[in-house]
């Protein structure tokens, strides 16, 4: 029998951060992409998109999966959206 993992879901952008591995400057970069002070469309691609991405894309399920293959939405954008 297989056994499934248990993640915690995160509800605070602390406890996000700290779930998906951010560094401290990471998780600054991400303050600032969701506070308007860097544009947006250079979050694709960062390290801390990746570490957002793998995070609720993959460990905990949480973003669709539609949006996590660019069919249905985009990942970056649903990442902010979700933090915002």
């Amino acid at each position: 029998m297989t056994e499934l993992k248990q993640f915690k879901t995160a509800t605070t952008l602390a406890e996000i951060v700290q779930l998906a591995k951010l560094t401290e400057a990471e998780s600054a970069s991400v303050r600032d992409y969701i506070d308007g002070k860097k544009d947006s469309y250079t979050f694709y691609g960062t390290p801390e998109f990746e570490k957002l991405f793998e995070y609720f894309g993959w460990e905990t399920g949480e973003m669709p999966y539609g949006v996590a293959k660019c069919r249905t939405g985009e990942p970056d954008v649903w990442i902010l959206d979700r933090l915002s």
